[in-house]
């Protein structure tokens, strides 16, 4: 069953009072909670394997039916500032089993504890780790929703600039790209959640 946007308007509408009253701490648990569930419906399809990085941790999905060659750079939501490992694996689940793709997820550092260009730099690691491993740029696709879609668009420019290939596709899944929230777009759908 679809719900309307008025639906998820109201319902969204009614979280906000609640999440505001919230500490950071206690949102990025309750972000993290959620993609522990989500991720659990899809446990027995996939392998999950954490890769830890100097300053981050990331993971492998493999979807027990790999359907597709190539990797999928997953970067999640959050505003920047939550989605821990264990929700960045949540979507990359979905991605992985219902694509049959291999995804590769790291829980960048969040802000305030690591300011910008601490995501940035955590994807550019993440990338320039897949072409290490032999990924064609090619049959890499960079996906990411909210923060993450913003911080795909941001990767493809700190690869043009640092001479690196481009990945072979971007699916930007409403990224946040104006975190000035000054943008004609921003205040026109100011009400769309």
């Amino acid at each position: 069953m679809a719900l309307s946007a008025k639906t998820v308007r109201s319902r969204i509408g009614l979280l906000q009072p609640l999440l505001k009253s919230c500490s950071l701490e206690t949102i990025r648990r309750a972000q993290n909670r959620v993609g522990e569930l989500i991720e659990s419906k899809y446990r027995r399809q996939i392998l999950s394997k954490e890769h830890p990085f100097e300053k981050f941790a990331a993971a492998w999905l493999l979807p027990r039916d790999v359907r597709r060659e190539g990797v999928v750079l997953y970067l999640h939501g959050g505003g920047f500032v939550c989605g821990e490992l264990e929700y960045a694996k949540a979507f990359g689940s979905v991605l992985a089993v219902r694509c049959g793709v291999r995804v590769f997820c790291p829980a960048y550092r969040l802000a305030p504890e690591h300011p910008f260009p601490a995501a940035l730099e955590d994807a550019l690691e993440s990338y320039r780790y897949l072409l290490s491993k032999g990924y064609d740029p090619r049959h890499i696709a960079l996906c990411g929703e909210s923060a993450g879609g913003g911080l795909c668009c941001s990767l493809c420019l700190k690869l043009k600039e640092a001479g690196l290939p481009q990945p072979g596709c971007v699916i930007a899944i409403s990224p946040w790209t104006d975190l000035t929230l000054s943008g004609e777009s921003y205040r026109e759908n100011r009400e769309d959640p």
